[in-house]
């Protein structure tokens, strides 16, 4: 079972992103279900082998509509993939997924309607070596030197289609 971080983060999730309009909202929420369980949560992929945590969080083209929270910086046992692409989030991205430093297989928030500056604690994400995708956007300013530390990256940096700058 989850701990009550990553339940608190996933339900601010949920409240934050119009959960009850998501597309497909199978159990979330849902008390007699165990988010890890095989046919658990909609989206939320446990590893059993990294004590039933969460490993990836994919939820692409789900209609997902409002601002990401700053809670899903608690999901910090996250080590697969953070995929929210092709919804309908705007608002600026949380400096606090800086805090998923066990992130490697990549963080998808392509095709949304962010905005903001990108936070320079996204560096901080120095296990990412697959996909960094941020395009399809609204993101303004420079693109922070500390994503020069995403020294892993094997697949790339998406930051196209946007209003970045250096």
């Amino acid at each position: 079972m989850l701990i009550a971080k990553e339940l608190a983060a996933l339900s601010a999730l949920y409240a934050a992103t119009g959960g009850s309009k998501w597309v497909n909202k199978r159990h979330w929420l849902s008390p007699t279900v165990d988010p890890c369980a095989a046919d658990g949560w909609f989206g939320v992929v446990c590893d059993p082998e990294f004590g039933e945590t969460i490993n990836n969080l994919q939820m692409p083209e789900n209609s997902l509509s409002g601002t990401a929270p700053t809670e899903l910086g608690a999901l910090t046992s996250l080590h697969g993939a953070l995929n929210l692409h092709s919804n309908s989030l705007r608002g600026t991205l949380p400096s606090q997924l800086g805090r998923l430093t066990k992130l490697s297989h990549g963080i998808y928030f392509h095709r949304n309607s962010l905005t903001g500056e990108l936070p320079s604690e996204l560096g901080l994400m120095s296990r990412m070596n697959t996909n960094f995708q941020l395009n399809h956007n609204s993101f303004v300013g420079r693109v922070p030197s500390e994503l020069g530390l995403l020294t892993h990256m094997e697949q790339g940096l998406w930051l196209c289609n946007n209003h970045l700058v250096g």
